[in-house]
């Protein structure tokens, strides 16, 4: 058995979950590890398989580590300084082999959101990622970068938006549940279909924090999806919620 004690503290203080867990394409079990080394660990022998400090190329934290299904590409929050996270994603098996293909901008090019105004992100399958961004807006916005308050659907397979929903309000941490569905957590959960936007249904009567921080600065709510999408757990400091999706 392994007791895994790694660099929490900085993760915890912007309500990350612990370090990412993922099998890689070869069938290997890893761990990628926050902070200010973006790390990749072997899960049992707990040997470093690769590792670049950032600071040596700025004062920069990874936080909210998020592998896609299939172990193959790696999102993460890139923070700078004291400013929001920016979306960053990279390829895992061209980083092992290589760790300078986990510096700058990775596989979603700047171009294609702001920095420091994504939301949240999660992988609705091993291509495609769901991006909800902040009501913030810094400057001029070319027309490929989702706006505020956007839903967007990237897909690696394209390299560009398959899906581009707008919205009235904030989105929160968003978690995917299934499909093209998310559940949305800010204020109360929310049911959407991340293609078009559309709220499926809502639970109003629980209540959860409001949140439009920037992505690894938002206090993320401990989620749990059932494996086949029909519920979803959702704790808090009064006990755990479960939803019925249907």
């Amino acid at each position: 058995m392994r007791v895994l004690d790694r660099e929490f503290v900085e993760g915890y203080d912007r309500g990350s979950p612990a370090p990412g867990l993922a099998t890689l394409p070869d069938g290997r079990e890893v761990l990628f590890t926050p902070g200010t080394h973006l790390k990749i660990e072997d899960l049992v022998a707990g040997r470093e398989l690769t590792g670049i400090n950032h600071h040596t190329v700025g004062m920069t934290d990874f936080h909210r580590l998020t592998p896609s299904p299939d172990g193959r590409r790696l999102a993460a929050a890139e923070c700078k300084y004291s400013n929001g996270g920016d979306l960053r994603v990279y390829d895992v098996v061209a980083g092992l082999a290589d760790s300078s293909h986990f510096v700058g901008d990775g596989l979603i090019p700047s171009t294609a959101t702001a920095d420091g105004t994504v939301g949240s992100v999660c992988w609705l399958d091993a291509d495609r990622l769901a991006v909800a961004m902040t009501g913030w807006q810094y400057g001029i916005r070319p027309p490929e970068r989702l706006g505020p308050w956007e839903l967007g659907i990237w897909s690696f397979t394209e390299e560009r938006w398959l899906h581009r929903s707008p919205a009235t309000g904030p989105w929160g941490t968003i978690v995917a549940v299934g499909g093209n569905r998310v559940v949305a957590l800010d204020g109360h959960p929310r049911l959407v279909d991340a293609t078009t936007g559309a709220v499926l249904t809502q639970w109003p009567e629980v209540t959860l924090p409001e949140d439009d921080a920037p992505y690894g600065r938002l206090l993320y709510p401990v989620t749990a999806v059932h494996p086949d999408g029909t519920r979803l757990a959702i704790g808090s400091e009064t006990g755990i919620t479960v939803l019925d999706l249907g």
